[in-house]
């Protein structure tokens, strides 16, 4: 798509999507995660030294100071992570380079050994995935109902809260969706479907609040003339020496 996927030994922005004017498409913010070295205390922060793309757009970044491979949407939203430092199958030595193919396998390169690895999705990460494409579609049905089926095995996902939320909003379901995101604790997409909550709530009961007003008005003023006119009885009175 003429797009230059590349990652940044930055604090944050690590990951970036340049388009041929050089500007980041990619959402601004910090990637990857802090871990604390127990025996110095040391924060080390995530320094991604490889990252690739499949033809979905679903990225991939190699983190060289945990091993973790990280998986984020084009809008960049963590789908899952995997991968490791150790010795035991699905973890590296040395990580220096990631690839993907049209299958949605991973390959790592691991210099320390010389090895590659080869990772296949398993069908909690195609369904993720799918999830994520039916709803990029517009295919909102289809995508609420894979992503149900993924929270009957894991109902605390971020990602798929947060997508089912993001679909209810797009149905005006704004109180559903608000349920969604605080599951997630996703606080800005709660802010948001909270807004618009209120101001349907507002629009819904708008007519019967101007009336209610427009009541009390009316009794107010009619309270007002009957006391005036008591008032000005009292005084005809007092003169007329009633």
């Amino acid at each position: 798509d003429g797009l230059i996927y590349a990652v940044a030994n930055d604090s944050k922005n690590q990951i970036r999507v340049l388009n041929m004017d050089g500007e980041n498409l990619f959402p601004e913010g910090k990637y990857g995660e802090s871990s604390i070295d127990e025996s110095t205390t040391v924060v080390n922060e995530s320094v991604f030294i490889d990252i690739c793309v499949d033809e979905n757009g679903i990225i991939y970044a190699l983190d060289r100071n945990s091993g973790h491979i990280y998986v984020y949407t084009s809008e960049g939203d963590a789908l899952v992570v995997f991968g490791g430092l150790g010795d035991v199958r699905g973890e590296f030595n040395l990580p220096v380079a990631l690839d993907s193919n049209s299958n949605g396998e991973i390959f790592v390169l691991d210099a320390a050994n010389g090895a590659i690895h080869k990772f296949m999705p398993t069908s909690y990460m195609n369904n993720l995935k799918e999830a994520y494409l039916m709803f990029r579609d517009g295919e909102y049905d289809k995508s609420a109902d894979i992503c149900s089926s993924i929270l009957s095995v894991n109902n605390n996902s971020f990602f798929i809260n947060t997508l089912i939320g993001r679909i209810e909003y797009k149905r005006k379901n704004y109180d559903a969706a608000m349920s969604y995101f605080k599951q997630a604790g996703n606080r800005a997409q709660y802010a948001k479907a909270f807004s618009e909550y209120r101001h349907n709530i507002f629009r819904e009961y708008f007519v019967w609040v101007i009336l209610a007003i427009v009541a009390v008005f009316a009794v107010v003023l009619s309270v007002i003339v009957i006391l005036r006119k008591k008032a000005n009885k009292i005084v005809d009175d007092y003169y007329s020496g009633g």
